[in-house]
């Protein structure tokens, strides 16, 4: 299988043809592809460099962790690496990168370029027209050209530069030949007879002057070049030879890879095969490079594979040592595993189910089906072979993943359902099966609590299952079938009440979980395929075959949206987390966003190949996808999450499939696009190290879009509103830590007393506060005249505080005060309120009520001002009650605090009323 992205680059001018809720973030789960890898040695380190689409991924052997991914603007054919740059080859141009930076273009071939060689300081090239280019890669100038290869009846279907061999080329012809060229003087140097067949490979061994020849027919040759002499030859089995490579730590091997997926060794001083590495890959072998001077190889297929192995056994075998894969055939369904939104479980054609971290791709791994690799070397059979029909439907929970198993997957053509166990990331112990033949299973679900799984079978059996033993517990509908055809969609609520599922015989019917009772039916008029149930609210979503989304109230049994416009069957469907979105695919390529209050498309676009499996993350930022031809599971960003979006409903005449511009490209790996890069040319940054400055094919993005999403730079004010009750945006530990900072102090209280250094430090000694601040002595000015006279107005013990409160008093302007308590640590603050005069009939007292009276009256700071106001009555309560002329404050204090308790209680319970209503009443 072949992976590659299909890139649009269009313009538009019509709004409605783009998306303004989800644009392309990345893609996830591409780790290889056809084409060759290319190894490069970077001191102790060695990096494989991949192309997958139009990205190209750099790994690290060492632990095969991916280091970079690169974006080009096209799918790559050809890819090399030398030094600081890697070079890819999209179309009829080349294009060298330095970190993900294009650093240099190479123009010159009319047909698409698909091979490349580092040719020391300068860049070998050969394009569909079998013209050979070499150019210089720190200027990009052509350096010579050899167009007259068809001349010389050589089609040029591999490459290399024999070591010692200066300025010399080797080239393999589609006739079966080799030349060797001189590419400073342009001069054909000898000719190679050849034998009989195309070359397909080639491969410098150890030993100067030889070289590996790889044949088309399967032969692989090993030919002296400087007395045209075949050495030995041998023959594999398995088809023709795709890629070759010598040991390099002094053992003579040779290994060899072909189009089945096996890798052969090849012993080069007995002369026969020393191992084979049976399907080491599920398709064909695109690379098998031994890393120099170490016995590992690293391997790579058309099969979304990198694998490493060891050959470190006395008897020559090789053992998988570590690996890198993603999907061989498309996955057909996707959901997230979690609350977390990090883990995505998807199950493919490749018989496959696999767990998907989309933030650490080291993590990302197939679930194990036991011991097929054992028992495919006793059975002589493959591993495709012993492995579980591909999966129909699966469905998981976290609830009980500590205990016991937590998924449950039905496949193709099988009668009961399987177990899973992630933390395990292996099947389970169970086949859930039912006794009577109730034909294949079609759909499951898992109960919320975790405990119990539901199947359904073609001819309509409806069976609920206890996960930790196996056990089968009801069976719904009995003794007749729960419905009279095949069982689509299973969901169950979130209390373990209700279940729900729907048929091919058009019907929706809601069970008695517990009991197996049919509660009620809802006929539909059109057969069902899937459904998918928003545990919170307790809608239902049916996707049917009409083509029309069917929403479904489950507390009142009835269908309250239909929502019509596909041209193709709708192929799943997901729910935003408070379930006022609704987005569905369909096999006529669109992905729509429903406003679900409203029934009223929101958002649409269009990708080049239909989507078959959607779902929303659990915190609403991302939207995955799966689709028709890709092995990757693509992420977008739901652009609601991170600005600020103004959408509109859209008509059906907005949606408009036959305009050309209306598609949008998959997101690549490791691509980061935002609206405001419009689809032409990316910005570099400054380092140059995460952004390209090439034009990509991003899909549709518009003046006019961008006219839509409100780029505003508004600025709330601190209140909003007088009547509005505001908190301060101060952290809860500024104020909740006020009433337990006796605790806090006494926990925090040292078992010994600070010892002095001898030889203390000089300190500039610093104000209290949360901001530092240096106290420094004004110098004394000797020359000035100083009085004799007591100025005892300077003797006066009052803080900055105590001075800011009674002239904030005097004003009846408390904001200064307020600004200042904003600024002051807990222990600051305890001390200035223990600290507040109880002289003068208790002045500061007074004025403080008045503070926090004057600042609730206008609503602003009012979790702080309650923690002042609890911490000054615990301290000065009790003098407070002692002074009769503090009564009216504390009286008014009191009527202001009941009357704010009073309208919230209120406005809580109106907004809960208003609540139950919308989700009991039948609306």
């Amino acid at each position: 299988h072949t992976h590659t992205h299909n890139i649009h680059p269009h313009t538009s001018t019509h709004i409605t043809t783009m998306s303004l809720l989800f644009q392309p973030y990345r893609a996830a789960g591409l780790v290889a592809s056809h084409v060759p890898l290319a190894i490069q040695t970077r001191g102790a380190d060695h990096f494989a460099t991949s192309a997958v689409g139009s990205a190209f991924h750099v790994y690290n052997t060492k632990k095969l962790n991916l280091v970079f991914v690169g974006r080009a603007e096209a799918a790559i054919a050809a890819l090399a690496v030398a030094g600081d740059l890697t070079f890819t080859a999209t179309g009829s141009a080349i294009v060298a990168w330095k970190r993900g930076k294009e650093v240099r273009r190479y123009l010159g071939h009319e047909g698409d370029v698909h091979l490349l060689l580092p040719f020391g300081q300068h860049l070998v090239s050969v394009c569909s027209k079998n013209i050979l280019l070499v150019f210089d890669i720190l200027t990009g100038e052509r350096f010579t050209a050899l167009e007259d290869l068809d001349t010389h009846k050589c089609t040029v279907t591999a490459l290399m530069h024999p070591s010692t061999y200066l300025n010399k080329v080797l080239l393999g012809s589609h006739q079966g030949g080799m030349q060797l060229w001189n590419l400073r003087t342009n001069a054909l140097v000898f000719q190679f007879k050849g034998w009989g067949s195309p070359i397909t490979a080639l491969a410098q061994s150890p030993a100067v002057d030889v070289v590996a020849v790889g044949l088309q027919s399967g032969r692989i040759v090993l030919h002296n070049l400087k007395f045209d002499e075949s050495l030995m030859s041998f023959h594999q089995d398995s088809g023709p030879v795709t890629c070759l490579s010598f040991r390099t730590d002094g053992q003579p091997i040779l290994a060899s890879g072909g189009t089945s997926g096996d890798v052969v060794l090849w012993n080069l001083e007995k002369k026969k095969i020393e191992s084979v590495l049976t399907d080491s890959h599920s398709s064909s072998v695109s690379t098998a490079t031994f890393l120099p001077t170490q016995p590992l190889l690293v391997t790579s297929g058309s099969d979304n594979a990198i694998k490493m192995w060891a050959f470190d056994a006395t008897d020559g075998t090789g053992r998988l040592l570590r690996q890198r894969s993603g999907h061989v055939a498309p996955p057909t369904k996707v959901r997230y595993y979690g609350a977390d939104g990090r883990i995505l479980l998807t199950a493919g054609q490749d018989r496959s189910l696999r767990m998907l971290n989309v933030f650490s791709d080291e993590q990302c791994c197939e679930l194990s089906q036991g011991s097929v690799t054992k028992k495919s070397k006793k059975l002589g059979l493959s591993v495709e072979q012993l492995k579980l029909p591909p999966v129909v439907d699966f469905a998981s929970d976290t609830t009980r993943e500590r205990d016991w198993d937590n998924i449950v997957t039905c496949h193709a053509d099988t009668p009961g359902a399987r177990t899973w166990n992630l933390q395990n990331k292996a099947i389970g112990k169970h086949v859930l099966q039912a006794e009577e033949d109730c034909g294949p299973a079609q759909a499951v679900t898992m109960s919320a609590c975790g405990n119990f799984a539901i199947v359904g079978f073609q001819k309509g059996q409806l069976m609920k299952f206890n996960v930790q033993s196996g056990l089968h517990r009801v069976t719904y509908g009995s003794p007749k079938a729960a419905h009279d055809s095949a069982v689509r969609g299973i969901a169950s609520d979130a209390l373990n009440q209700m279940l729900i599922s729907g048929s091919m015989d058009s019907t929706i019917k809601i069970w008695n979980f517990n009991k197996g009772q049919l509660r009620f039916t809802i006929r539909l008029g059109s057969p069902v395929y899937a459904v998918e149930l928003h545990r919170e609210s307790n809608l239902l979503a049916v996707t049917c075959g009409d083509y029309v989304v069917r929403i479904i109230d489950i507390d009142t049994q009835r269908v309250v949206r239909l929502l019509s416009g596909h041209e193709g069957r709708v192929t799943d469907v997901a729910w935003s987390r408070d379930a006022r979105w609704l987005v569905t695919a369909s096999m006529d390529t669109t992905i729509r966003t429903w406003d679900v209050p409203t029934g009223r498309l929101l958002s649409w676009f269009a990708t080049p190949e239909a989507a078959t499996s959607i779902c929303m993350s659990p915190a609403g930022d991302f939207l995955a996808t799966t689709h028709v031809d890709s092995l990757g599971v693509f992420l977008w960003a739901n652009r609601s999450m991170f600005s600020e979006v103004s959408i509109r409903p859209l008509k059906d005449s907005d949606v408009d499939l036959s305009r050309a511009d209306s598609v949008v490209a998959l997101p690549g790996s490791g691509s980061h696009i935002t609206a405001e890069e419009a689809a032409e040319y990316i910005p570099q940054d400054e380092n140059g190290d995460e952004h390209t400055t090439h034009k990509r094919g991003t899909g549709i993005v518009e003046e006019e879009a961008r006219d839509e999403v409100s780029e505003s730079t508004f600025a709330s004010p601190e209140q909003l509103a007088t009547q509005l009750i505001t908190l301060s945006s101060l952290p809860q530990s500024r104020w909740m830590n006020l009433a337990n900072l006796d605790t806090i102090k006494l926990r925090n209280k040292p078992t010994e007393a600070p010892v002095a250094p001898k030889a203390a430090p000089f300190f500039i000694p610093t104000a209290t506060g949360l901001t530092p601040k240096f106290i420094v002595d004004k110098e004394d000015d000797s020359n000035a005249k100083r009085s004799r006279v007591t100025n005892f107005s300077s003797l006066t013990v009052a803080s900055d505080f105590q001075q800011s409160l009674c002239t904030c008093a005097a004003k009846n302007d408390f904001t200064e005060l307020a600004a200042m308590m904003k600024t002051m640590s807990l222990s600051a603050i305890d001390l200035e309120l223990r600290s507040l005069s109880v002289l003068e009939d208790g002045a500061q007292l007074k004025y403080f009520l008045q503070f926090i009276l004057s600042s609730l009256e206008q609503r602003r700071d009012v979790e702080l001002l309650q923690s002042y106001l609890g911490h000054f009555l615990r301290v000065h309560g009790d003098t407070l009650m002692r002074m009769s002329d503090a009564a009216p404050s504390l009286t008014a204090l009191m009527k202001t605090e009941e009357t704010m308790t009073e309208r919230l209680d209120n406005l809580f319970q109106h907004t809960m009323c208003l609540l139950s209503f919308f989700k009991h009443s039948a609306l």
